[in-house]
């Protein structure tokens, strides 16, 4: 995976670890308001997909990516684009998952 690729997937998972606050008056009483800033996951899920290149678009046996994202529209459901996008990649081989390690056990090579 190249470092422009790399950095815009921790992009897309970072815009989900940040917050906009809003707070507002209403009567005497102050409600608050805590969300993900929704334009900045949109605009990041929009760059990773600009960097996945054509050939891994391809249908073939493993993933048809127009039919899995044709019907998601990134502007109302960028989560659902991504983990269609995580889907691909993952089938493509472009990312892998090690066994997770046990903290009270004895390491997982012996």
């Amino acid at each position: 995976m190249n470092v422009f690729f790399h950095q815009a997937f921790a992009n897309v998972l970072n815009s989900l670890s940040s917050f906009e606050v809003s707070t507002e008056s209403a009567g005497g009483v102050m409600l608050s308001q805590v969300r993900i800033p929704l334009d900045r996951l949109v605009w990041n899920v929009k760059i990773l997909r600009a960097l996945i290149i054509d050939v891994w678009r391809e249908k073939d046996d493993y993933f048809d990516f127009e039919r899995e994202t044709g019907s998601i529209n990134i502007e109302e459901d960028p989560d659902l684009y991504f983990h269609k996008l995580v889907q691909l990649l993952y089938k493509r081989g472009m990312l892998k998952f090690r066994k997770p390690r046990s903290l009270g056990g004895p390491p997982s090579g012996d």
